[in-house]
């Protein structure tokens, strides 16, 4: 017999009942069928239905957003644990998401069903089924979603996602009587983007905040669209003063742009593996490689460490503030190795002999036999420098942020960091300082 859990508590008022009354007539049960019904207390005198099969899970009217998640993943894993077959339906990613992750065991029987399928009939639908297109037209918030994530490298948490939008459109500001300020509107944000199968939830089941990054398909639709620029959204009023910005907004606004412009020209920045294949090039450096096979070996390692650490269940130790329980979104490892081509290419800081070899034609059968001095230093610099062959203005304002951008993360550790490679660039005369403290770069575009 198969156990039905239909979870009604994000469904508007007034359409439960129909919505029920629709599931229950498109299922082929009989009376040893199992019919779970999540409801909120407000809602289980509307949704009256005469079978006996459907028992009622009553949560209490003032739960908590993240409490309902959780109740309704506990009711989820729960069913999971018995023999018999388990079809889930809900209007919540999260329980999408676990169903799926829970589906990945071959001893399971478990399956989703959309709720929004049994809508029919029912009203208009059910508003998180369908998103107002008086807002917002959904593929624009899916593009807008899309384009946000693709500015970082690791999962970021859902509820960033407004704080990241508002900086460039305020309309995803929350503002009372409007759409933004209704309860569940980020939830709702993102549905669309996890609809299309471009996003994907990671994280504990049941979890109100979980982390979302871009799948693969995701990751091809962001190449696909320009890149999000608050000066290209449509904007409500005007832009406010950068002074009277949130902290975080200014964080978020300036790193995003220099993340943008380093991914859209496939230059990095790749901050959660970046430094550890520095370790690895620094281990290898000194066995007589070649530069192809240098790197490759370098990046193939640290590829490696991860796939063991993922199928040993450890946590990924990353650099910046994310290094705590951080799933990860898939690496693209050819885009890795590209990078890491290009950037020693344009600093040169392996050597033969003492003489700086790069990743050519002619130098392809020279091997390496040791390393310039501050030479993760001087790599870190050309992400500097190619932002400002790029245009991007970078002041003594800008650190932070920087380090936010290059090593995501502004810990005293990484702030000091993004020093040292400035001075370095001083010291060197690659970049001068000039009047209220910005960096102008004094050497020709490297190409």
């Amino acid at each position: 017999m198969t156990h039905y859990i239909v979870d009604l508590t994000r469904a508007r008022e007034g359409i439960e009942r129909q919505i029920l009354e629709n599931f229950l007539k498109s299922t082929n049960r009989n009376e040893s069928n199992t019919v779970e019904v999540v409801v909120l207390e407000t809602q289980r005198g509307r949704v009256v239905v005469d079978d006996p099969a459907v028992e009622f899970i009553s949560l209490p009217v003032d739960i908590s957003e993240g409490k309902a998640a959780a109740t309704v993943a506990e009711t989820i894993t729960y069913a999971a644990t018995t023999k018999e077959p388990v079809v889930v339906t809900s209007f919540r990613p999260s329980a999408r998401q676990q169903v799926e992750n829970l589906s990945v065991n071959p001893s399971s029987n478990i399956s989703y069903w959309p709720l929004a399928r049994f809508v029919g009939g029912a009203s208009q639908g059910n508003e998180y089924a369908r998103w107002p297109e008086s807002f917002m037209p959904r593929q624009d918030i899916v593009d807008h979603v899309v384009s946000a994530l693709a500015n970082f490298d690791s999962p970021v948490r859902r509820s960033d996602i407004r704080s990241i939008l508002q900086g460039y459109d305020d309309r995803f500001r929350s503002r009372q009587g409007t759409e933004s300020s209704k309860a569940g509107f980020i939830s709702r944000v993102v549905e669309p983007a996890i609809e299309d199968g471009l996003v994907v939830q990671q994280g504990k089941a049941g979890d109100p905040n979980p982390f979302i990054s871009l799948t693969l398909k995701g990751q091809e639709h962001a190449q696909q669209i320009a890149p999000i620029s608050r000066f290209q959204m449509r904007s409500t009023s005007p832009e406010p003063a950068r002074s009277k910005l949130h902290r975080h907004e200014i964080y978020s606004r300036r790193s995003d742009e220099f993340i943008t412009a380093l991914r859209k020209s496939g230059f990095g920045p790749f901050q959660q593996i970046r430094l550890d294949v520095y370790e690895k090039i620094e281990n290898l450096a000194g066995q007589k490689r070649t530069v192809p096979k240098l790197i490759r070996d370098a990046i193939n390692e640290v590829r490696k460490d991860r796939e063991y650490s993922e199928s040993e269940g450890r946590e990924l130790a990353t650099p910046g503030d994310h290094e705590l329980q951080v799933p990860e979104k898939p690496i693209p490892w050819a885009k890795v190795r590209t990078f890491f081509i290009s950037l020693i290419n344009r600093c040169p800081v392996l050597l033969s002999g003492g003489e700086p070899v790069s990743h050519s034609w002619a130098e392809a059968e020279i091997k390496v036999d040791g390393l310039v001095d501050d030479w993760k230093i001087r790599l870190d610099g050309e992400l500097i420098c190619f932002l400002l062959e790029n245009g991007i203005e970078i002041s003594l304002a800008d650190v932070a942020d920087l380090s936010g951008a290059i090593y995501n993360s502004r810990k005293d550790e990484y702030f000091d960091r993004i020093l040292s490679v400035v001075q370095l660039l001083l010291r060197e005369g690659i970049v001068e300082e000039s009047s209220g403290g910005v960096l102008r770069l004094c050497r020709n575009v490297v190409v």
